[in-house]
């Protein structure tokens, strides 16, 4: 097996032959021809086989030609000319967009002339003005090109799939697919060192049992920044909760490690949410279910509007409104500890003298007080979202444009984990099991801000094209809790028996003491800067060949602000948390190099070099494509990758 610095060196090299070929080779006037071997039938269908034997960007709406059929057409031709053929006679119209792609759109038949009367003679149609349309990218790559033409595994679901699916949020449907595992807010909120101390409260997904941080999620193809609260079992997380579905064009998944294309955490895959920029005229939903028992009801109110004008700028606004019941633990039979707890006096011998202050949600039976931690904590946490989202996008000629873009969601929840259940150990003679129902409830309340605001320039021609960015990030979290115990203060009471839980009452005044609400707090910020060039390359067998070089810059902020009596280490069942206020700065330059080495072969060679915060990464890449016929691909990659540390 090859070292790392050799397969480095070979990838490098590879990479400086394409580029020197590039130099070199003269540009063909006329595309390769292509052996296609397509059937007569519904013109959509063939459509699709045409992209996927031409290798070219096809974009064109189903709907719009579900009665259209076409004769196919067989043999070697150039691309251009065998979609003539399939759309010859029939009323559609073949726009070129600037990057080699094209378009198709049905236009209305002609009317026919009344007999009677001799029509003058119609006016001369005008040809269709070209279209200026951005390159089609998918995740698994920076290069423009469709989802079959990339060496690594992509699904891509469309704003259609989602509309059908009937989920009422993206962590929802993300969690459903296949490979993918739910983390939801009251699981990742026990990612700490205490049950009864919260972490936040995050709706995050991975990809193949590998935790959130070997998946990389990006929106618009910008990473998203963490989730102030850092789980001790997970890590940093990243929150799903402030982007509702109805701002969701489509999503990308990427399966497989991508750190050669995207960097750190693309471990096992990569999530790419594409959000709208464009709707026709206003438009509004209303959504709302309740569960077969009566209880978790979910109220959305949704209202976007957006269009475009005649200079080719279009524009997007949507807001969201969402509402989530909570449904307490004790609704549902089956959520209910295996094993109860013993709530009383254990002596050393073995002795059990039970709690005689055993009420709800205490069981008491001939044999003694017992408690069953798991089913007062809450089954759905309550929760009121709003978000808020605005893009425009400006054509400014020639294939320039520039955009801008303004994120931000408030969200608020609130759920239960039942009262604090510790044991107070007597110098190993006795331990005392007590639940500390005078303290009432354990109920966190969070409320957690994101805001993202973006603006980038670019151009896209015949062969090329360019972007640049800027990004700014911000997330928010305060977390209350109430229901937190002193330990100190609860053990010396119970030495000095003025206070025994379980076999005595509370004397008036000791609450305040024992038990007080806590209050963490915590903020990420998020800088981003990118530029990236796309260009063709020589002419291979299979095409044009494709580079994409591009280099990325990021800034990160965390702070975290525990409560003090977290940092002084006073509160039973948590460790001391200091504060802290880190950042890293992070830089990345990449490169990749598609080669069409047959109408049937593609192999792609990518690396990636990462410097966080003086440590630096490699990540190459290699992945092959072969697909013998329109329904089968076969794919075959290897690449390394890399996971940076959290803040």
């Amino acid at each position: 097996m090859p070292s790392p610095g050799a397969l480095r060196q070979r990838l490098m090299v590879l990479l400086w032959l394409a580029l020197a070929g590039a130099s070199a080779a003269a540009a063909s006037p006329a595309a390769t021809p292509v052996e296609y071997h397509i059937a007569a039938g519904p013109l959509a269908p063939a459509l699709q086989q045409w992209a996927r034997q031409s290798g070219v960007s096809l974009v064109f709406d189903a709907r719009e030609l579900a009665d259209l059929r076409t004769p196919g057409t067989q043999g070697p031709q150039e691309p251009a000319a065998a979609l003539k053929a399939l759309v010859a006679g029939r009323p559609v119209n073949i726009l070129r967009t600037p990057s080699g792609g094209y378009v198709l759109r049905r236009h209305a038949m002609a009317a026919a002339a009344p007999a009677v009367v001799a029509p003058a003679p119609p006016p001369r149609p005008q040809r269709p003005a070209q279209v200026d349309l951005a390159p089609i990218h998918v995740t698994g790559s920076r290069l423009p090109r469709t989802s079959v033409q990339t060496t690594l595994p992509v699904t891509v679901i469309e704003r259609e799939d989602i509309l059908r699916s009937g989920y009422g949020t993206l962590f929802d449907l993300l969690r459903h697919l296949p490979g993918m595992n739910g983390h939801p807010p009251l699981s990742t909120s026990r990612g700490g060192d205490s049950l009864y101390l919260p972490v936040g409260a995050a709706a995050t997904t991975s990809l193949d049992g590998m935790g959130p941080r070997a998946t990389l999620f990006l929106v618009n193809g910008r990473r998203l920044p963490r989730y102030p609260m850092v789980s001790l079992e997970e890590g940093g997380l990243t929150d799903l909760g402030g982007i509702p579905l109805s701002f969701v064009e489509r999503i990308e998944l990427v399966r497989g490690g991508a750190s050669a294309i995207y960097g750190a955490d693309a471990m096992s895959g990569v999530v790419n949410i594409i959000l709208r920029d464009q709707a026709d005229g206003p438009e509004a939903t209303l959504q709302t279910g309740v569960s077969g028992r009566g209880d978790g009801d979910q109220h959305r109110v949704q209202a976007a509007t957006g269009g475009g004008r005649d200079n080719g700028d279009r524009w997007f606004a949507g807001l969201d409104l969402h509402r989530l019941r909570h449904v307490a633990g004790d609704r549902r039979s089956w959520h209910a500890d295996s094993e109860l707890y013993p709530i009383g006096l254990i002596l050393a011998n073995g002795d059990y003298y039970p709690a005689s202050e055993c009420h709800a949600p205490l069981q008491k039976d001939e044999d003694g007080c017992w408690y069953d931690s798991v089913r007062p904590r809450s089954l759905q946490p309550a929760s009121d979202t709003v978000a808020g989202y605005l893009r425009y996008r400006h054509e400014r000629g020639e294939g320039r444009y520039a955009y801008v873009e303004a994120r931000a969601s408030h969200n608020r929840q609130r759920f239960e984990l039942g009262p604090t259940a510790v044991a107070l150990d007597f110098n190993r003679n006795a331990l005392l099991n007590v639940v500390l129902q005078e303290g009432g409830e354990v109920q966190p309340r969070v409320r957690a801000s994101e805001g993202d605001l973006t603006v980038g320039i670019g151009r896209d021609q015949r062969g090329r094209s360019w972007e640049a960015g800027l990004s700014a990030q911000r997330s928010q979290v305060d977390l209350r809790t109430g229901g937190a115990v002193r330990s100190e203060r609860l053990l010396e009471a119970a030495l000095a028996l003025d206070f025994l839980p379980g076999f005595s009452t509370l004397p008036p005044g000791l609450a305040d003491e024992l038990f007080p609400t806590i209050r963490n707090r915590g903020r990420t910020t998020q800088l981003q800067g990118w530029w990236g060039v796309q260009r063709e390359l020589m002419d291979l067998p299979g095409g044009k060949a494709q580079l994409a070089t591009g280099l990325d810059l990021r800034q990160e902020r965390w702070t975290s602000l525990p409560d003090p009596l977290l940092g002084k280490g006073e509160l039973a069942l948590g460790l001391p948390l200091e504060q802290r206020r880190l950042s890293r700065p992070s830089s990345a330059a990449y490169a990749e190099v598609g080669l069409p080495l047959a109408s049937t072969l593609r192999l792609d060679l990518a690396a990636r070099l990462d410097r966080d915060d003086g440590d630096s990464a490699f990540s190459p890449r290699a992945g092959l494509r072969w697909s013998p016929s329109p329904h089968w691909s076969f794919l075959l990659a290897s690449g390394r990758g890399f996971r940076a540390p959290s803040l």
